[in-house]
């Protein structure tokens, strides 16, 4: 149940709405997975919600980001 009533954000959503979107100019997921040498299936499970994010992944994206592997 949630408290405060916020709903639960995963982190795809967090990628795509707050990093790839605003972007100039915006990335695709075969972008983003291209750039950080991954399978692009594995980015758009990633956005949709289907897939978490594992630690390599997470070290990528705050690479490629300028960000903590602990914020993913």
């Amino acid at each position: 149940m949630i408290k405060n009533g916020m709903r639960p954000v995963h982190p795809g959503e967090i990628l795509f709405e707050e990093f790839m979107k605003p972007a100039e100019p915006s990335i695709n997921a075969n972008m983003l997975a291209k750039a950080l040498e991954v399978p692009a299936n594995r980015i758009t499970a990633i956005i949709k919600g289907q897939r978490g994010i594992t630690g390599d992944t997470a070290v990528r994206l705050a690479t490629f980001f300028n960000t903590t592997a602990e914020f993913w």
